[in-house]
């Protein structure tokens, strides 16, 4: 399965369903900063796509702009890092 291929609904065990959202994010921890591609948003998390893997257990803060209809809403989460698998060259 390559990354850009969405999850098989059949193996997709989330407890919540998540609505495809493409774009850039910017995932901010410690000192470091880095730009992100988000994947997929829902109500128990976020899938993001990173040149560069971040440990899990990292507290970090994401920011991105979420449509809605023809608006975009600026959001700034508080999240930790749950897991990173590698998924192509340059995509975790």
């Amino acid at each position: 399965m390559t990354s850009s291929q969405p999850l098989i609904q059949a193996r997709n065990r989330r407890a919540a369903p998540r609505k495809a959202v493409r774009q850039t994010a910017t995932v901010a921890y410690g000192d470091a900063s880095r730009t992100v591609q988000t994947w997929d948003l829902g109500r128990d998390g976020m899938c993001l796509l990173s040149a560069r893997p971040i440990a899990p257990g990292t507290r970090c803060t994401i920011t991105f702009e979420l449509p809605l209809g023809a608006e975009r809403i600026g959001v700034v989460a508080a999240a930790k890092i749950v897991y990173s698998s590698y998924s192509a060259a340059g995509e975790f």
